[in-house]
């Protein structure tokens, strides 16, 4: 095993032999089976402007093993070489953590997208290895500066970056940008590598769609409108094993209406057919064409990934509204909270619960919990936490507002809305819109960037904290942490499957004001 120099970008590691059962750790031979041996080659890649391994003393690996027994091992970092015996298996994971001097502590970690390994047939795996619980800047930039984009994990490990543009504003974009695979583990854009990015003329330039990462491996391009503001119909597929889009056209062009500014989320559904719950994109509201203006719509629409078939278009919305999130939460992913939003009267402030068949209002089981929002918000972050969604930021169409809400269901203070009392702030705290926002395994939810807007001018923040409350109280405290090291807005945020983020584009400071940004960030949780 080679491990990174302090400074280095990369490293080799190599694992040799088996998985199923652990036989030795390093510097053990291992008598391995003939024509049963496999071979890991492992990059370590780590971002240029943090040093992943300073303090790691020991390295500990675990193959994760779809339904099966993980695989854990331990080396110290100067060890040469690793051995695991076993059987080859398919839908590996690899997770390496660095460990502090106590071999406790996670300092560092980077998890590989998953990969097969069958007998006699070397794997190349790639992944980043950072330091936990920090914001750093990744060595690439994308070959496009673009705000208004989405982007989505894609299952090979790479980001698919697409739409956006590099010039105007929210209200009046200009110079549309065409789409990038931003490869995580490299830190490069295919616009920088031998790798072709992909494009479909015509069909790939817009601004207020929506990209939706599938367990499929491809992801799910929606609505949006293109340059003129004309709305776009045409729905588009990216295959990761192709690196090609292509037209989706199996629906009713009459059931499915083209939107702009709506909102897609992946959740979990039970159809009733007896084939369990199945991952399903759930797209509502938006903007709708109505002759020559544009008016809230109402429409809903459930996309099965498995089948590529739009199994409900006759969803509704019980307000119509636009710039909405929706959210899916639960033990398993099957609920999903609409919030938030603009309506034909201005902003929406009641809250919507789509129970796998219907969207319904909300009914509060206590005198506390309310219908909906106390500050109706457009811009803000939602996010999911323990019985329910946690609603941060934005602002009121006027100035960036505070202002957490939550909306639980059946917790200790019932169903409902819930506004919390801020107990205690930093003095450098500040209402933000377009910012970062995750929840964290402790129940805290962190968040970082977005701006400060009075209704005349934008300050955007580079300042991090982490939001605390409902332990036993409606009392929420925000706690300053090590700052994000660029001050950003309206980035895409996409979360990983180990629950890092991946953070791309947005506005950044420029000599002339807020400008489009082509910085790849990361924070490692």
């Amino acid at each position: 095993m080679i491990l990174p120099g302090r400074k280095n970008r990369y490293g080799l590691l190599i694992l040799v032999g088996l998985l199923g059962g652990l036989a030795a750790a390093c510097g053990t031979e291992v008598n391995h089976i003939p024509g049963q041996d496999s071979r890991i080659s492992l990059k370590l890649y780590t971002p240029p402007y943090q040093d992943a391994f300073d303090s790691v003393s020991t390295l500990r690996l675990t193959l994760m093993v779809p339904n099966g027994d993980d695989l854990v091992t331990t080396v110290d970092v100067s060890a040469e070489d690793i051995s695991l015996s076993g059987s080859p298996a398919s839908g590996l994971v690899l997770l390496v953590e660095g460990l502090g001097v106590d071999g406790q502590e996670i300092l560092s970690s980077g998890q590989s997208a998953a990969f097969d390994l069958s007998a006699d047939n070397p794997v190349e795996v790639s992944l980043l290895f950072a330091r936990k619980g920090e914001f750093t800047r990744l060595l690439g930039d994308l070959g496009h500066a673009r705000f208004g984009h989405s982007a989505a994990a894609l299952a090979d490990g790479r980001i698919l970056v697409f739409g956006g543009a590099a010039a105007g504003d929210l209200e009046a974009p200009t110079d549309f940008v065409p789409p990038e695979v931003y490869d995580l583990a490299t830190q490069k854009s295919c616009s920088y590598s031998d790798r072709l990015c992909p494009e479909l003329s015509g069909y790939d330039r817009r601004f207020g769609h929506s990209v939706t990462g599938l367990p499929s491996g491809k992801a799910f391009i929606f609505g949006g409108q293109d340059e003129q503001g004309e709305l776009i119909d045409s729905i588009l597929i990216f295959d990761t094993q192709s690196d090609l889009f292509r037209v989706f056209s199996n629906y009713v062009a009459e059931e499915v209406h083209p939107v702009a500014f709506h909102a897609a989320e992946l959740f979990r559904f039970d159809d009733g057919s007896g084939r369990g719950l199945r991952d399903t994109v759930i797209i509502a509201g938006g903007q709708k064409s109505s002759g020559v203006e544009r008016i809230p719509a109402e429409y809903g629409l459930l996309y099965d990934d498995l089948s590529e078939v739009f199994t409900r278009t006759d969803l509704h919305l019980i307000e119509p509204r636009s710039k909405l999130t929706l959210t899916a939460f639960g033990a398993n992913r099957q609920l999903v909270l609409a919030a938030g939003g603009e309506g034909a009267a201005g902003l929406v402030g009641a809250g919507e619960l789509f129970n796998g068949q219907l969207f319904e209002a909300i009914v509060p089981s206590v005198g506390q919990g309310r219908t909906g929002l106390v500050s109706p918000r457009v811009h803000h972050a939602a996010v999911p936490v323990t019985d329910g969604v946690m609603l941060v930021g934005g602002d009121n169409l006027l100035q960036s507002i505070d202002d957490p809400e939550v909306f639980l269901s059946g917790s200790q203070f019932g169903t409902g809305f819930f506004d919390l009392s801020i107990a205690s702030a930093d003095a450098n705290h500040q209402p933000r819109r377009g910012l970062i926002a995750t929840s964290l395994p402790t129940g805290e939810v962190l968040y970082a960037g977005g701006e400060s807007f009075d209704g005349f001018t934008r300050v955007l923040l580079n300042t991090a904290e982490l939001l605390e409350g409902l332990n036993d109280s409606q009392a929420a405290t925000f706690t300053d942490i090590e700052p994000l090291g660029q001050s950003l807005s309206f980035p895409s945020v996409t979360r990983l499957d180990s629950g890092a983020l991946v953070i791309i584009g947005g506005m950044k400071p420029g000599e002339n004001g807020p400008e489009p940004s082509a910085e790849v960030w990361y924070y490692n949780k």
